[in-house]
């Protein structure tokens, strides 16, 4: 079956790339079955991919050289919304601890040193928002306010990061303020993320699809209805999916690159493959996602001149 996927990906991909970007293989990671692996992201250097089981129970680490998996918590909703800092030392994460009543709740932000294993809680309450690393700082959203560091010594050393969504509405540090953005003037926004030079964004508004913009909220160009938007390490492309779903399940889920300017788009993968949540590595031309069979997928591409 994955020599029959990757036959039809390549043929498909090479039809439709027309020189500009294509996919070159595809493997499949090696994986214990069952677990309903979700969510892969790649550590900075590109020699791990990060991922989660189903329900975002636990986090795990993926050394793609030696294909060793390890657990790195096995909390409950710590696979949602982690972060690595950029030196790749730290990763960051928000576990949910049960309460004795039923619907009680107590959330923890994490912070864990990957080459030590040692950790320490860095913010604790009923709801606590997302943490997110500001070059090595680790940060958080302060709703209503401005922003918190999670640590005395934490300053923020990056001329843009995204702290995520409030009140529907996205969340920048800019130059160590926190500026809300909301390039519609109405909008209701998710996956918000910045371009490798930090001085464009691509979100997904939830009326009129994706788009891409300054860091200000400046020359809005819509990209249409693509889901999970990310952005290649060039900066040339944007990976997202094309889902496709009966109101109640998935049926098919397709990646495809667009052009941030919105004029050329090419179509990746194709069916049997289910693309979900593609992650773009920060070194070199690979494409990490999930599909809805539980299973993770690395692809490689090429990009040419335009």
């Amino acid at each position: 079956m994955r020599g029959v996927c990757l036959a039809i990906l390549l043929a498909g991909s090479s039809i439709l790339a027309t020189g500009q970007i294509h996919v070159t293989g595809m493997q499949q990671l090696p994986l214990p079955a069952g677990e309903g692996w979700m969510c892969p992201g790649w550590a900075p250097d590109g020699r791990a991919i990060f991922l989660t089981a189903a329900q975002y129970r636990g986090l795990y680490r993926y050394d793609v050289a030696t294909g060793t998996l390890a657990q790195i918590t096995d909390a409950s909703g710590a696979g949602y919304g982690w972060a690595v800092s950029p030196d790749g030392s730290q990763i960051a994460y928000r576990k949910t601890l049960d309460g004795s009543i039923p619907g009680e709740r107590t959330q923890e932000i994490v912070r864990q040193n990957l080459v030590s294993g040692l950790s320490s809680v860095m913010a604790r309450g009923t709801s606590v928002d997302l943490p997110v690393f500001a070059g090595n700082a680790l940060v958080t959203n302060d709703a209503g306010r401005g922003y918190m560091p999670l640590a005395d010594n934490d300053v923020p050393a990056v001329h843009a990061s995204v702290l995520g969504i409030e009140n529907t509405k996205i969340v920048l540090l800019l130059d160590g303020v926190k500026k809300l953005l909301d390039p519609f003037g109405n909008g209701s926004y998710v996956w918000p993320a910045l371009s490798p030079d930090r001085t464009r964004l691509v979100a997904y508004d939830m009326a009129r699809g994706a788009f891409v913009c300054d860091v200000q909220g400046n020359g809005v160009v819509r990209l249409g209805r693509i889901d999970a938007p990310a952005w290649t390490r060039s900066g040339a492309w944007i990976i997202a999916m094309h889902e496709q779903n009966d109101g109640h399940a998935i049926t098919g889920s397709d990646l495809v690159a667009t052009s941030p300017d919105g004029r050329v788009s090419v179509q990746l993968t194709h069916a049997p493959v289910v693309a979900l949540a593609p992650a773009c590595s920060p070194v070199d031309n690979r494409i990490v996602c999930a599909t809805t069979d539980g299973t993770v997928l690395i692809l490689t591409y090429e990009e040419t001149g335009r």
